[in-house]
Protein backbone atom coordinates (compact mmCIF):
# COMPACT_ATOMS: atom_id res chain seq x y z
CA UNK A 1 0.00 0.00 0.00
CA UNK A 2 0.93 3.58 -1.25
CA UNK A 3 2.71 5.63 2.08
CA UNK A 4 2.05 8.91 2.32
CA UNK A 5 3.58 11.62 4.81
CA UNK A 6 2.46 14.80 6.20
CA UNK A 7 3.07 17.26 9.19
CA UNK A 8 2.07 19.69 11.37
CA UNK A 9 3.99 22.87 11.80
CA UNK A 10 3.19 24.23 15.08
CA UNK A 11 4.52 27.26 16.31
CA UNK A 12 3.67 27.24 19.80
CA UNK A 13 4.73 30.81 21.06
CA UNK A 14 2.46 31.81 18.09
CA UNK A 15 -0.23 29.38 18.26
CA UNK A 16 -0.26 29.07 14.52
CA UNK A 17 -0.20 25.86 11.97
CA UNK A 18 1.51 26.08 9.01
CA UNK A 19 -0.81 25.03 6.04
CA UNK A 20 -0.39 24.59 2.23
CA UNK A 21 -3.16 25.84 -0.10
CA UNK A 22 -3.72 23.68 -3.37
CA UNK A 23 -5.02 25.23 -6.51
CA UNK A 24 -7.42 22.63 -7.59
CA UNK A 25 -10.18 22.83 -4.89
CA UNK A 26 -8.73 25.61 -3.38
CA UNK A 27 -8.33 23.25 0.30
CA UNK A 28 -5.71 23.68 3.04
CA UNK A 29 -3.56 20.77 3.79
CA UNK A 30 -0.66 19.85 6.03
CA UNK A 31 2.66 19.78 3.69
CA UNK A 32 3.64 16.41 2.65
CA UNK A 33 3.45 13.43 -0.43
CA UNK A 34 4.01 10.45 -1.28
CA UNK A 35 7.21 8.52 0.61
CA UNK A 36 9.89 6.98 -1.77
CA UNK A 37 9.76 3.10 -1.40
CA UNK A 38 13.24 2.77 -0.21
CA UNK A 39 12.73 6.22 2.65
CA UNK A 40 11.97 5.53 6.13
CA UNK A 41 9.10 7.78 7.29
CA UNK A 42 11.48 9.71 9.31
CA UNK A 43 13.84 10.60 6.01
CA UNK A 44 10.38 11.09 3.83
CA UNK A 45 8.61 13.25 6.29
CA UNK A 46 11.67 15.56 6.61
CA UNK A 47 12.97 15.82 2.86
CA UNK A 48 8.96 16.88 2.24
CA UNK A 49 8.96 19.40 4.90
CA UNK A 50 12.50 21.11 3.30
CA UNK A 51 10.65 20.81 -0.47
CA UNK A 52 7.53 22.57 -0.01
CA UNK A 53 8.28 24.51 3.37
CA UNK A 54 11.63 25.41 3.06
CA UNK A 55 12.46 24.08 6.97
CA UNK A 56 14.82 21.90 8.09
CA UNK A 57 12.94 19.83 10.88
CA UNK A 58 14.29 17.92 13.86
CA UNK A 59 12.39 15.36 16.31
CA UNK A 60 9.27 14.71 14.49
CA UNK A 61 6.44 13.10 16.55
CA UNK A 62 4.30 10.58 14.91
CA UNK A 63 0.91 11.78 15.73
CA UNK A 64 -1.54 9.85 13.42
CA UNK A 65 -1.60 6.85 11.35
CA UNK A 66 -4.75 6.87 8.83
CA UNK A 67 -6.39 4.46 6.29
CA UNK A 68 -7.55 6.72 3.31
CA UNK A 69 -9.96 5.17 0.95
CA UNK A 70 -11.19 6.78 -2.25
CA UNK A 71 -13.81 5.82 -4.32
CA UNK A 72 -13.39 5.62 -8.05
CA UNK A 73 -15.99 5.65 -10.16
CA UNK A 74 -15.52 5.34 -14.21
CA UNK A 75 -18.12 4.74 -16.94
CA UNK A 76 -17.32 2.78 -20.01
CA UNK A 77 -19.42 2.56 -23.17
CA UNK A 78 -19.94 -1.28 -24.61
CA UNK A 79 -20.83 -1.77 -27.89
CA UNK A 80 -22.27 -4.95 -28.87
CA UNK A 81 -23.36 -5.93 -32.20
CA UNK A 82 -26.68 -8.44 -32.53
CA UNK A 83 -26.65 -11.77 -34.40
CA UNK A 84 -27.75 -11.43 -38.04
CA UNK A 85 -31.05 -11.86 -38.97
CA UNK A 86 -30.44 -14.97 -42.46
CA UNK A 87 -32.56 -12.85 -44.55
CA UNK A 88 -30.33 -9.59 -43.77
CA UNK A 89 -28.25 -8.62 -46.87
CA UNK A 90 -24.94 -7.61 -47.33
CA UNK A 91 -25.72 -3.93 -48.21
CA UNK A 92 -27.91 -3.28 -44.81
CA UNK A 93 -26.08 -1.79 -41.96
CA UNK A 94 -25.58 -3.53 -38.82
CA UNK A 95 -27.24 -2.17 -35.99
CA UNK A 96 -25.12 -1.76 -32.68
CA UNK A 97 -26.70 -1.27 -28.98
CA UNK A 98 -24.82 0.93 -26.85
CA UNK A 99 -24.50 -0.01 -23.05
CA UNK A 100 -22.95 2.29 -20.54
CA UNK A 101 -22.08 0.60 -17.47
CA UNK A 102 -20.56 2.33 -14.23
CA UNK A 103 -18.02 0.49 -12.56
CA UNK A 104 -16.26 1.12 -9.07
CA UNK A 105 -12.74 0.60 -8.10
CA UNK A 106 -11.17 2.17 -5.04
CA UNK A 107 -7.84 3.87 -4.11
CA UNK A 108 -6.20 3.30 -0.89
CA UNK A 109 -2.80 4.36 1.34
CA UNK A 110 -1.74 5.05 4.44
CA UNK A 111 -1.37 8.53 5.64
CA UNK A 112 1.01 9.35 8.45
CA UNK A 113 0.88 12.75 10.10
CA UNK A 114 3.49 13.87 12.00
CA UNK A 115 3.61 16.81 14.37
CA UNK A 116 6.32 19.36 13.75
CA UNK A 117 7.13 21.54 16.50
CA UNK A 118 11.02 21.74 16.31
CA UNK A 119 12.53 23.49 13.07
CA UNK A 120 15.18 25.70 11.49
CA UNK A 121 15.04 28.20 8.59
CA UNK A 122 11.91 30.68 7.20
CA UNK A 123 9.19 28.67 5.59
CA UNK A 124 8.71 29.92 2.35
CA UNK A 125 5.65 31.27 0.85
CA UNK A 126 5.10 29.48 -2.08
CA UNK A 127 6.16 26.46 -3.66
CA UNK A 128 5.41 23.96 -6.40
CA UNK A 129 2.59 22.67 -5.06
CA UNK A 130 0.46 25.73 -3.99
CA UNK A 131 0.69 28.58 -1.27
CA UNK A 132 2.15 28.29 2.20
CA UNK A 133 0.69 30.39 5.21
CA UNK A 134 0.79 30.32 9.19
CA UNK A 135 -2.89 29.94 10.83
CA UNK A 136 -4.18 30.32 14.40
CA UNK A 137 -4.66 27.31 15.29
CA UNK A 138 -8.54 27.66 15.76
CA UNK A 139 -8.73 28.40 12.16
CA UNK A 140 -8.48 24.59 11.44
CA UNK A 141 -12.20 24.33 12.63
CA UNK A 142 -12.99 26.60 9.27
CA UNK A 143 -10.38 26.18 6.97
CA UNK A 144 -12.04 24.44 3.83
CA UNK A 145 -10.00 21.20 3.41
CA UNK A 146 -11.15 17.20 3.88
CA UNK A 147 -13.65 16.59 6.71
CA UNK A 148 -10.82 14.06 7.84
CA UNK A 149 -7.55 16.14 7.73
CA UNK A 150 -9.70 18.94 9.65
CA UNK A 151 -10.66 16.17 12.57
CA UNK A 152 -7.22 14.73 13.05
CA UNK A 153 -5.44 18.23 12.62
CA UNK A 154 -7.33 19.67 15.06
CA UNK A 155 -6.41 17.15 17.74
CA UNK A 156 -3.00 16.72 17.47
CA UNK A 157 -2.72 20.72 17.66
CA UNK A 158 -3.90 20.29 21.33
CA UNK A 159 -2.86 17.36 22.39
CA UNK A 160 -0.05 16.92 24.49
CA UNK A 161 3.58 15.53 24.36
CA UNK A 162 2.78 12.01 25.65
CA UNK A 163 -0.48 11.92 23.70
CA UNK A 164 -1.76 8.12 22.08
CA UNK A 165 -0.77 7.81 18.21
CA UNK A 166 -4.15 8.34 16.97
CA UNK A 167 -5.28 6.01 14.22
CA UNK A 168 -8.31 5.15 12.10
CA UNK A 169 -10.11 5.05 8.19
CA UNK A 170 -11.20 7.61 6.24
CA UNK A 171 -13.34 7.03 2.91
CA UNK A 172 -14.15 9.54 0.52
CA UNK A 173 -15.62 9.87 -3.26
CA UNK A 174 -13.34 10.76 -5.89
CA UNK A 175 -14.44 14.31 -5.58
CA UNK A 176 -12.99 14.79 -2.17
CA UNK A 177 -16.56 14.31 -0.16
CA UNK A 178 -16.52 12.21 3.15
CA UNK A 179 -18.40 8.89 2.64
CA UNK A 180 -17.73 7.19 6.35
CA UNK A 181 -15.11 7.26 9.09
CA UNK A 182 -14.10 5.27 11.89
CA UNK A 183 -11.52 5.77 15.00
CA UNK A 184 -9.88 2.86 17.15
CA UNK A 185 -9.86 4.40 20.44
CA UNK A 186 -12.15 7.17 19.68
CA UNK A 187 -11.82 8.26 23.84
CA UNK A 188 -8.52 9.78 22.87
CA UNK A 189 -9.92 12.63 20.78
CA UNK A 190 -10.40 15.48 23.38
CA UNK A 191 -13.26 17.36 21.16
CA UNK A 192 -15.72 15.52 18.80
CA UNK A 193 -17.95 17.27 16.39
CA UNK A 194 -20.09 15.72 13.45
CA UNK A 195 -17.80 16.25 10.05
CA UNK A 196 -20.20 16.23 7.29
CA UNK A 197 -21.66 12.33 7.76
CA UNK A 198 -22.07 10.19 10.96
CA UNK A 199 -19.53 7.44 11.61
CA UNK A 200 -20.65 4.17 9.61
CA UNK A 201 -22.91 6.19 7.25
Amino acid sequence: MRRVVNGLIIDRKRKEVLLLQKPRRQFWYAPGGKADPEESLGEAIAREIYEEAGLTITHPKLGAVMTIIQEQTSAHRQISTPELPTARTQEQALPHEEHATISNETLSWMLFTFVIDRYQGNARDVCEEGILSWHPIDHLKHLPMPAGDRLVLWQLAQAEDDAHTLTGKFRYTEEGELLSYHLDDAGYFKEMWPIEHEPGS
